[in-house]
């Protein structure tokens, strides 16, 4: 049970940015001071897509359909999710914690290059309070993140 804020500390790089096929933001976690319930951690992109509308995708990084356990190389979602799973004896349990890694890629699904770009990722249990964990804006596949 987290009570307030849970401190999170990320690093984000842009990895080949100007490549349709391949460029994508790594966001990694730095350091957690808690565990974090993996289903109640949710990343929203918010952009201008080709036709000049305000496009929002979102992810729950638990979510088995092409973002949990899968990354820029190995799927074509535009939010992919890499969890550095705990082992409890024989059991894995997945907690968004150190080490967790999310990919968000340059290119809109429709191959449009993103700019000024905000990525928002919440903690959002079902039940208690949830948080706003980090905001990133400005972010464009043609500026280093």
């Amino acid at each position: 049970d987290v009570k307030g804020v849970p401190r999170v500390t990320f690093d984000i790089e842009d990895i080949d940015g100007f490549d349709a096929e391949t460029g994508h933001w790594r966001i990694t976690v730095q350091s957690s001071e808690t565990d974090l319930a993996t289903q109640a951690v949710v990343l929203r992109v918010i952009y201008t897509d080709a036709d000049g509308n305000t496009a929002i995708d979102e992810a729950n990084m638990a979510d088995t359909n092409g973002v949990y356990g899968f990354n820029p190389a190995n799927s074509d979602a535009f939010i992919t999710f890499v969890d550095q799973v705990n082992k409890e004896g024989t059991d894995s349990v997945s907690t968004f914690n150190t080490g967790d890694t999310i990919f968000v890629r340059t290119h809109a699904p429709d191959g449009t290059p993103l700019e000024d770009v905000t990525i928002t990722l919440s903690y959002a249990p079902s039940v208690g309070q949830g948080a706003l964990l980090r905001t990133w804006s400005g972010l464009s596949y043609d500026v280093k993140a």
